[in-house]
């Protein structure tokens, strides 16, 4: 059965609400009508009563006053601003996330909070240089054969990690650089403007993996020159599974990292 004219499903939710405002003018109508009838059965049939004739004029009245209250607040509402009467769907904005090549194994998925107290002592004191690290005096050496990150400042260590690298490069001694090899690729690079903060979990792509709370994106790129999406990142259960190819810390170490590394910093990885 058709909804308005031809129309026979409502496909969202402005229609819905249109559909039923348009519904219930109709029977608005349908009411005022009846009532207008009832008020003049009143009036006529009632002559030899008084009292008869007064209660129909009240039915006819009221009926005529509330289908004149109706639209007049129809059109108070649209002078005052046509918006207010033009029914239409919500606005939701569309946002972007670039997708990452070479994330970790797209079957992990969900986000387990890090629990209170669980910070990694390698990294727990970077804390103190919040504000005080950037691209001039930092510099991260990842070594993959070690599976260590190390966080140096003006020459001197302040910081280490455990990590994992590409699931197959587990020796850490293969060298990497084509999109999809699965290899952590070794090199000189920096921490690119792709980085990402979620306490609910960061996501590869629309339907891709979970990275844990952050991702500081490296200036990695393929055989074609293109982004590869290489990065550091967490995980979604905490742990240290290997990778697709990027660099994969303890959840509260990545946070650690979020809040220290600034984009532009030099990150060096290594056999």
């Amino acid at each position: 059965m058709p909804l308005i004219g031809s129309q026979t499903s409502i496909s969202s939710p402005g229609e819905l609400v249109k559909t039923i405002f348009i519904y219930g003018l109709g029977m608005v109508g349908i009411v005022a009508l009846f009532s207008i009838a009832f008020g003049g059965f009143h009036y006529i049939f009632g002559s030899a009563s008084e009292t008869a004739k007064t209660e129909g004029k009240k039915w006819i009245y009221g009926a005529i006053a509330g289908i004149v209250l109706l639209f007049s607040s129809y059109l108070i509402l649209k002078t005052i601003s046509p918006d207010l009467v033009s029914l239409k769907d919500p606005h939701l904005e569309v946002i972007f996330i670039p997708k990452t090549v070479d994330n970790y194994i797209p079957s992990e998925v969900g986000y387990r909070t890090p629990v209170i107290g669980s910070i990694s002592s390698t990294l727990q004191n970077l804390s103190q240089y919040q504000g005080q690290l950037n691209a001039g005096n930092t510099q991260v050496i990842i070594d993959k054969s070690d599976h260590a990150m190390y966080i140096y400042k003006d020459g001197q260590l302040i910081g280490q990690a455990p990590i994992n690298i590409g699931t197959n490069d587990q020796s850490g001694t293969q060298i990497g650089g084509v999109s999809g090899d699965k290899i952590t690729p070794v090199g000189d690079f920096t921490i690119t403007n792709d980085v990402r903060y979620n306490a609910g979990g960061v996501y590869s792509g629309q339907y891709g993996s979970n990275m844990g709370p952050a991702f500081l994106g490296l200036s990695a790129t393929d055989q074609n020159g293109s982004y590869r999406g290489i990065g550091i990142h967490g995980s979604s259960d905490d742990s240290l599974g290997s990778t697709y190819g990027c660099i994969r810390v303890q959840n509260a170490d990545i946070i650690s990292l979020y809040h220290t590394l600034q984009p532009g910093t030099a990150v060096k990885i290594r056999n």
